[in-house]
């Protein structure tokens, strides 16, 4: 994981010159790099915002990282009738543009009767049908004979606003890293699914992380987490709008538009771009490393993740995240 010589190899130096839109000059730069395969389903905005934001402090020398691959779930010209077709068609353009080699594979035409079956008769995707557990087999089969086919070899990849839960045969293949906007302890399933949890438990903190990719849906091994109150100055007033009322009342009423719930998406998106590039950048460093399924820092095992609070909240402090 942690490349040739171990940690200890990995370094920064000074060079003139170097790195695309450098315009000369000196700027530190790594004599070592991580190599970092990223996965996505290219759905939104926020997809396209988390690979240019690893881009930009790839290219200002911040992370000693190489992207080596995207990989994505549709492909090129699928659905152009669709919003989602076309926001993929944006984050192909983007990829293209930034020059990354990229790799696809629809999940919606391979074996299609198969994945037809499987969606059919499963209803809970943390507990899929033996159909379901087939499909993913085969799918994440084909996936790693494309990327490994092309050559690449990454040593960590991200999974950023990727929809398909891994098979095991990729989660061996790859060190799989995963975003979930919640804290290690904290609810699963999508962000919309997290919030109304936390409205419905009344919770008093929320945050996001990173953690190791397993078959089992957001139950990987936590990597990295950073948290935030949900209580006290605004909070207690966006708390007090929904008293008196069950989650599932305010969320038939108001959905997404429900103020409290705008508030708790926003704090913790603006939080997941840092807390990427921060966990990226512990292991492209050597401070943080996968020994066996346990991520460690040093010798330690973390069990719960390193806490990265508080380099994420300086960094927000002068500007940072988006």
């Amino acid at each position: 994981m942690s490349g040739p010589g171990g940690p200890g190899a990995r370094g920064k130096v000074p060079k003139e010159g170097s790195g695309s839109g450098s315009g000369g000059g000196w700027g530190w730069w790594w004599d070592v790099v991580l190599k970092l395969g990223w996965f996505s389903s290219g759905k939104d905005e926020a997809a396209r915002n988390l690979l240019m934001d690893v881009w930009d402090r790839k290219e200002r020398g911040e992370l000693p990282v190489e992207l080596d691959f995207v990989f994505c779930d549709r492909d090129r010209g699928e659905a152009p009738e669709t919003k989602a077709g076309r926001e993929g068609q944006r984050f192909f353009e983007l990829v293209d543009r930034l020059g990354i080699p990229l790799v696809t594979l629809s999940r919606r035409t391979f074996m299609p009767e198969l994945r037809a079956r499987a969606l059919e008769e499963t209803a809970d995707h943390s507990r899929p049908s033996a159909s379901m557990l087939e499909w993913r087999d085969a799918y994440g089969a084909r996936v790693i004979e494309l990327i490994h086919s092309r050559g690449h070899r990454a040593e960590l990849a991200v999974l950023a606003g990727y929809m398909l839960i891994w098979s095991r045969a990729e989660c061996e293949a790859f060190r799989g890293l995963n975003l979930h906007p919640a804290l290690p302890w904290g609810p699963t399933g999508t962000w919309q699914e997290v919030i109304w949890e936390l409205v419905r438990q009344g919770a008093t903190e929320q945050g996001v992380m990173m953690h190791l990719v397993t078959p089992e849906l957001d139950r990987g091994p936590p990597v990295a987490y950073c948290r935030f109150p949900l209580r006290g100055g605004r909070w207690d007033a966006l708390w007090r709008s929904v008293e008196g009322r069950t989650a599932d009342e305010v969320k038939a009423a108001e959905g997404a538009r429900n103020p409290l719930f705008l508030a708790i998406r926003a704090d913790g998106e603006r939080r997941e771009l840092p807390l990427i590039a921060r966990t990226v950048g512990e292991f492209a460093r050597g401070g943080l490393r996968i020994k066996g399924w346990a991520p460690c820092r040093g010798e330690h095992n973390v069990e719960r993740g390193a806490d990265l609070t508080e380099d994420i909240e300086r960094e927000l402090a002068i500007g940072g995240g988006r």
